[in-house]
């Protein structure tokens, strides 16, 4: 349950993944070394808040 509650921060700008994400890109970036962020988590890091998706993933799970 953790772990969902975790996305949806994540998609949201927010929590411990979020954070953690930003600040390798932050340290990658700072020391010049070129990376790449896939997916739904390259998404979140260029602005774009998933809120609603997430939401709705996250209250089918908890259904389940």
């Amino acid at each position: 349950m953790q772990s969902i509650i975790e996305l949806d921060l994540f998609f949201m700008q927010q929590g411990k993944v979020y954070q953690t994400l930003e600040n390798l890109k932050d340290k990658l970036s700072r020391d010049g070394i070129d990376y790449a962020v896939i997916g739904g988590m390259a998404l979140t890091i260029h602005g774009y808040v998933l809120n609603k998706l997430c939401r709705n993933l996250t209250d089918r799970l908890m259904m389940n």
